[in-house]
């Protein structure tokens, strides 16, 4: 009896200590509750440093030829030969004889007017009169033009280049004018086209320029601008006279790129596009706060604008902020 009363008193004692310690935990105060300080945000800045800006102007374009001289019969005739020459892609000379028209007409023609020259002279020696000079001064004329058709029976390449197009067959019927044969001259130039923003940046025509094509540069000339803009893509064709003729690498049809300087435009400050608010606005650190100042952007460029009404000098944020507002405090996390 006397172990279980001894049993009884402990399980007592026990829940009496567990009720004393939840009451003392439960009337403890509570810590004072510490607030940590809010430190304004650190942002990134960059010294303005304004210099004379010269635009980069780059644009591509297709290689053609400066001139594309064109065979055309001169008079009728059927054709009787063709140079081995005149296929597409073969290259001929200036003056070289590509097609031959059938001449034993104008042969005859020509032996004839000059038997009746030798004549019309023979009668000027003996009786010299108005009529027989009439006579003589026609048969010349004739006798001139038919040496000028028998000579058109051959036709020669009007400049030298490369055949770019045969339209001529042995036989066939010609008349004054039919296209025979295209040519593509071995000057190139490269058509590209401007963005109407660097139209206004182009320096005077001529302008030196360099063309670059799978890593190889030749110098260039900026020699002409088309007179109408493309209203659809709001651009204009301009047109570069390329050094050295084309070869293997450099032909029709291959794409380039030209790089020229535009003109010098007012100095200003390079800033990164992300700095640039869309009301033309950058944000200035004056004495650990943010002011708004109004800027004018005179180019830009890849990833970055050049702005002007900056002062050299003045700390320019370059972080970009979910929220900035006139006097907000930062901290500069480097002194530029």
């Amino acid at each position: 009896m006397r172990s279980i009363v001894q049993a009884v008193l402990v399980v007592v004692i026990l829940a009496a200590a567990i009720a004393l310690a939840g009451w003392l935990l439960r009337s403890k105060p509570p810590p004072p509750r510490v607030t940590a300080p809010r430190l304004p945000p650190l942002v990134e800045t960059l010294r303005v440093r304004n210099q004379e800006v010269r635009a980069e102007i780059v644009a591509r374009g297709v290689l053609q030829p400066r001139e594309r001289p064109l065979l055309t019969a001169q008079i009728a005739g059927i054709v009787a030969w063709i140079s081995p020459q005149l296929q597409v892609g073969n290259t001929v000379a200036a003056g070289e004889e590509l097609v031959r028209l059938d001449a034993s007409d104008r042969e005859l023609a020509v032996q004839r007017l000059r038997a009746e020259l030798a004549e019309a002279e023979a009668r000027c020696r003996v009786d010299d009169t108005v009529i027989n000079r009439a006579r003589l001064a026609t048969v010349q004329a004739q006798l001139a033009q038919a040496e000028l058709d028998l000579a058109r029976t051959r036709l020669r390449a009007p400049a030298g280049g490369t055949i770019s197009e045969r339209s001529v067959e042995l036989g066939q019927q010609v008349a004054p004018g039919t296209l025979l044969a295209r040519l593509a001259a071995p000057q190139l130039e490269l058509a590209v086209d401007f963005d109407e923003a660097d139209i206004a940046l182009l320096p005077p025509l001529p302008a030196p320029a360099t063309v670059a094509l799978d890593g190889e540069e030749r110098s260039a000339t900026l020699e002409r601008l088309a007179p109408e803009r493309d209203p659809r893509l709001r651009r204009v064709r301009g047109f570069l006279a390329i050094a050295g003729a084309s070869d293997a690498r450099w032909r029709p049809g291959a794409f380039a790129t030209a790089q020229l300087r535009g003109r010098p435009l007012p100095p200003a400050c390079a800033v990164p596009d992300h700095a640039l608010t869309p009301e033309q606005r950058v944000w200035t650190v004056v004495d650990g706060r943010l002011t708004a100042r109004p800027v004018s952007v005179v180019r830009r460029s890849a990833g970055q604008s050049w702005v002007g009404g900056l002062a050299d000098g003045e700390l320019l944020m370059v972080t970009r902020l979910e929220v900035a507002t006139e006097g907000m405090t930062v901290r500069i996390a480097s002194q530029p």
